[in-house]
Parts: C-alpha cells; structure tokens; sequence
C-alpha cells in the first residue's frame, strides 16, 4: 500500500524510472483518502450511476475537504444524464467542477489551491475530426471557467476575469464550430453565456 507500481513505467516513456532506488525515494506530494457510495439511477431506458465522495486531500500542512459527487451514464441517452444533472442542481444547489482530484491535490501542494485558475493548453491534433475538436475545446473551455468558482467565493478579482475569459472561448467555439453544433441550441447557449 503507498508504494508505486513500477512495472507499469516500463511501457512508458518514463521507463528509465523503473529502478528499485526509485522505488525507495518515491514519496508521495500528497495523500487522499475518500469513501465512495455509489448508486444506480434509473430514469426510462436510461441507467445513471450516482457516486458520492467524502474525504480530504492533505499535502504537508495544507487539507482540502473533498464533498462531491459525480454522475456516469451507463446506459441510455445524454439528455437523461442532463435531466438527473440540473435536477441534483436545483436541490442541492450543485455546481459543475471538472477537476479532479488529482489536479485539486497538486495544487494543493503548489499553494495555488484558492488562486485564479488560468487557460490551460488544448492538445489538438491534425487526425481529430471537427466534432473531436469542438469537444476538446469546449471542455477546456468549460474546465477553465468551473475551476474558478472557489476562488471568486473568495472574492479574487483575476478570478471573475478568468471565469469571463472561459465564457468568451466558449461562444466563440460555438460560432467557429457552428457547422458540429446544431444552430438550433447553440443560439440559446449563446445567449445563457452572455
């Protein structure tokens, strides 16, 4: 328990890692410890799995509590995902966080755990398709603006910059790529992030 698997560098391109030295001065940055309840959700045809998180992330002084929960759909159609989503919104006051727990725990131990959270590089490659593009993009764009939300809670004006400037990549994803989405939402999307 705690110790790095090895073997797995060994297909990597950090294989030159796989040494028992390393072995022994591997330490860890940071350490989570989380329970996790997991239901089924079953809405029509559709089968959502509800997992719920408690627990903390701790790097030397520094604790992060970790509350969430997070929905997968298993079987069935995204807009019952969508529908179980806004409905967890709407009573529980929940938000979307794409970051996950790792990024949380190494900015946990950067001291940038409360600061403003930056537009991060996009990887993007000439085999993706438009619709690969848009989704990568539109991700991104959508990390950049939820990773900030802490930190305007706490009143960081780079922050609320930083959010608009996620909102703005968006809807100008949306323009570029209108050819992918379908106009018939994206005028409404368009309008909300304004």
């Amino acid at each position: 328990h705690g110790e790095p698997d090895l073997h797995a560098l060994r297909s990597t391109p950090l294989r030159h890692l796989a040494t028992r030295k390393f072995g022994h001065i591997a330490e860890p940055v940071f350490r989570s410890s989380v329970h996790r309840t997991t239901r089924a959700i079953r809405l029509g045809r559709s089968e959502v799995e509800l997992a719920v998180d408690r627990g903390s992330l701790v790097a030397a002084a520094a604790h992060l509590p970790i509350a969430e929960f997070e929905l997968e759909l298993k079987t069935g159609r995204p807009t019952q995902l969508f529908r179980i989503a806004r409905f967890f919104e709407r009573r529980m006051a929940a938000e979307l966080d794409l970051r996950t727990k790792a990024e949380q725990g190494y900015r946990l131990v950067s001291g940038e755990a409360q600061g403003a959270v930056r537009a991060a590089t996009i990887p993007l490659t000439r085999k993706m398709t438009a619709s690969q593009a848009f989704e990568a993009i539109a991700f991104s764009t959508l990390h950049h603006f939820s990773a900030n939300a802490d930190p305007v809670r706490a009143s960081d004006g780079e922050a609320v910059h930083q959010m608009r400037v996620g909102l703005r990549r968006l809807r100008a994803a949306l323009s570029i790529f209108s050819d992918v989405v379908p106009r018939s939402r994206t005028a409404k999307i368009k309008a909300e992030l304004k």
